[in-house]
């Protein structure tokens, strides 16, 4: 029972943001190269604030940690972290900009020593877009000490070479939601890989 309400959960969140890459009118667009569709980081900025739900509905039998979009203060409270997609952390924050009931946005400056682990998420993920993702990695392990990569979708040929590259990047996990396969549209949803993030997110103390 308990995995069926897991997968309903993923089901749930995941289900709208394969729309948007097979979709033959969004997929015409982006060939044509026209304004007017969901810009990348949009989509990367749902999947965050998805992702950011879900985590806080695993954490919620743990009512001293909480999940959100922010930086982290290192040691001396001197110097800030790179803008973090998903901190998840003991609760209590240094400070938060908006954060009220009807917000725009929310983002908190989180302690050093209340940081538990970063969720970077990126939409469409190639071995390129981890690359980049190098220095991030290596500054973030200076202010919390997992640091892990979570991508809305990848080519099925993909999912190896990517695990590969995200560890050899420096990145502790990588999970990815589903595959996509450009020439078809075939979707292949992750459920192991959702079910192990939920498991590696109950850890964290």
């Amino acid at each position: 029972m308990k995995d069926l309400l897991h997968e309903g959960h993923y089901n749930e969140i995941f289900a709208e943001f394969q729309s948007w890459h097979i979709s033959a009118f969004v997929k015409q667009l982006n060939l044509n190269k026209n304004k007017g569709g969901v810009l990348p980081f949009v989509r990367g900025l749902r999947l965050s604030a998805q992702l950011i739900y879900a985590i806080r509905g695993i954490i919620s039998e743990q009512p001293e940690l909480d999940a959100n979009w922010g930086h982290i203060l290192d040691q001396n409270n001197n110097f800030l972290s790179r803008e973090c997609d998903i901190i998840i952390h003991r609760k209590g924050e240094v400070h938060k900009w908006n954060g009220k009931h009807g917000c725009v946005m929310d983002f908190r400056f989180i302690s050093y020593d209340r940081a538990l682990a970063v969720v970077s998420c990126k939409s469409f993920v190639t071995n390129s877009v981890i690359s980049k993702e190098a220095a991030y990695c290596k500054e973030m392990k200076n202010f919390v000490d997992k640091v892990w990569f979570f991508g809305e979708c990848c080519a099925p040929k993909a999912v190896a070479s990517l695990n590969k590259k995200a560890a050899a990047v420096g990145f502790d996990k990588f999970w990815h939601s589903y595959t996509w396969d450009k020439k078809t549209d075939a979707i292949q949803q992750n459920y192991p890989g959702w079910f192990d993030f939920r498991e590696e997110v109950r850890k964290l103390k």
